[in-house]
């Protein structure tokens, strides 16, 4: 596999090979437990901590984390169930809580999050690594040294509002797999519910991945919101909408059903919820799939109030949603385990899968700044032939980012000097290093994500990088943090709204959709309107 996955934060984050993976390795999980086999897995977390931050009512994606924790063999789940078990019900933010788990000597490997509003597990990794990063040079600045035990935990999404539930796609793939013996090529048809639900959002961000045909049918004022709007437009999907199911069933290998929305509606469940239901929109029944032989999925739950599946199908083999249930646990066990085979908490597995540009930082280009004049007695970039030198580095750190490259990069020959103090009064002592290079030599992943590490984003000057090639300066650069100011979602579900009070700043992404430019949200991944979304979405 190329590609690490890191953070489970949405389902645009992930790739075909992944979603394979999991689907695969809860498949042999399911078999190892129905079989008896669950000490196979009981010390993965061995004497490891791990959190659940549900301030939203779950029990199937709750507890199937927690079982999944306890068969793996954590030593202690810690977190709440409600925002009324913690201290978010005082007030407090989602950036303190975080804070609050990192660093303390026994840090949770993993923190699983749900939350209502959108965009809120993103911020959640974002959280961990600030908190991560400012410990971490804070250890190095008093010890020059790595903290060992330092822990940057890995965060899943429960599910964030009606944005994204990533680890529901991937346990709906795992009983794909286990029906069908495969997880792409469905023509997968989606009833009920559909803005309303982040389940529908996640199989549609999953259909261009997995070649699915999204198949669709709708309650009245219940359709595409904007954003599966533009998922299914940027990635050029084939889409079908139906105004009556029993057209849709010829054309399609499964139904997934969704239940109405009622909670994310701000709307209560009751006896009026049969209502929704019409002739062209009835209850999924076995009279009205049996012909078609068309398994049937749910997530759960099922409103009893509505009976989106009629209790006909409850004991028929076409009802997978059960199956889905089963694998809540082995789904989720298996997310943990990729991330332990891939050594994702080990100083090199940190390195190595940072992205930077998800965590808030912004390369700076520096390029244009003139430089100032420099004496021959101390630190020079005048004789400088192929280099790369890190200047401004918080002081103390240097000799740990020193080790760090000499541990991966053993060729490069390194100079370190430590406690350098500018000429300006206002100079602060730093630290600084230069790489002495081939002419080929190109900054890599790893490098870069070394200097997001060590980037104090509060100080003016930290961890500037300058690229010499044959004794000239090619390039200058640094990461910066929006502190201020940034852009705003439009989306008043979205994390940055600020009711939410988090303090976010951000910049909008811009995705190039043949010759449109269109403007997300990174959080939230809403596409702000403008004349060129109405273009693409029409």
């Amino acid at each position: 596999m190329s590609q690490t996955v890191r953070d489970v934060i949405s389902v645009n984050s992930l790739f075909p090979e992944y979603i394979d993976e999991i689907a695969n390795s809860a498949n042999e999980i399911y078999f190892e437990l129905m079989n008896g086999y669950a000490s196979k897995f009981s010390n993965y977390l061995s004497g490891r901590d791990c959190n659940l931050l549900f301030s939203q009512a779950s029990t199937r994606t709750y507890d199937s984390f927690h079982k999944a924790f306890i068969l793996l063999g954590a030593r202690n789940i810690g977190g709440f169930r409600s925002a009324k078990e913690s201290s978010m019900d005082k007030g407090e933010s989602i950036f303190h809580t975080i804070d609050t788990y990192i660093g303390q000597g026994a840090s949770p490997r993993f923190i699983v999050m749900r939350d209502g509003s959108e965009g809120s597990a993103k911020w959640a990794t974002i959280c961990a690594f600030r908190s991560f990063a400012k410990k971490l040079r804070e250890f190095a600045k008093m010890y020059r040294n790595f903290p060992q035990n330092l822990i940057l935990p890995i965060i899943f999404n429960g599910g964030d509002g009606k944005h994204s539930h990533p680890s529901q796609l991937l346990l709906d793939c795992a009983t794909l797999k286990y029906q069908f013996g495969r997880i792409s090529e469905f023509n997968f048809g989606e009833c009920n519910d559909i803005g309303g639900s982040r389940v529908v959002s996640s199989h549609i961000d999953a259909s261009s991945m997995l070649e699915w045909n999204m198949h669709l049918c709708f309650f009245l004022d219940a359709g595409l919101n904007q954003r599966q709007k533009y998922g299914l437009a940027k990635n050029r999907l084939r889409s079908f909408q139906y105004n009556n199911i029993a057209n849709m069933l010829p054309n399609i290998d499964l139904i997934y059903v969704s239940r109405f929305q009622f909670n994310l509606r701000n709307q209560q469940t009751g006896d009026h919820a049969g209502s929704i239901f019409t002739n062209d929109h009835p209850r999924i029944s076995l009279n009205l799939i049996q012909p078609y032989g068309i398994p049937v999925l749910h997530a759960r739950p099922i409103d009893k109030n509505a009976k989106e599946i009629d209790p006909d199908l409850y004991d028929h083999p076409l009802d997978l949603s059960g199956v889905q249930s089963d694998f809540g646990a082995p789904a989720r066990m298996a997310m943990c385990i990729y991330a332990l085979n891939n050594r994702l908490f080990s100083l090199k597995g940190i390195i190595g899968s940072l992205k930077p540009e998800e965590l808030g930082f912004y390369e700076k280009n520096l390029s244009d700044l003139a430089s100032n004049p420099h004496k021959m007695e101390r630190y020079t970039i005048l004789k400088l032939n192929n280099s790369v030198v890190i200047d401004h580095i918080p002081l103390g750190c240097g000799g740990v980012i020193s080790n760090l490259i000499s541990e991966m990069y053993p060729d490069i020959q390194i100079v370190l000097s430590m406690n350098v103090q500018g000429d300006s009064p206002e100079s602060r002592p730093k630290d600084n290093i230069k790489l002495h290079v081939s002419p080929e030599f190109e900054l890599t992943r790893e490098l870069s994500n070394i200097v997001a590490l060590f980037t104090d984003y509060t100080a003016k000057k930290s961890c500037r990088v300058s690229i010499f090639k044959d004794g000239k300066r090619v390039k200058k650069w640094c990461y910066r943090y929006i502190l201020n100011n940034g852009d705003i979602c439009e989306n008043d579900g979205c994390i940055t709204n600020e009711k939410n009070k988090e303090g976010i700043h951000f910049f909008y992404k811009e995705e190039n959709i043949g010759d449109l430019k269109i403007k997300v949200c990174p959080f939230c991944e809403w596409p702000q309107s403008s004349a060129e979304l109405t273009e693409l979405i029409k």
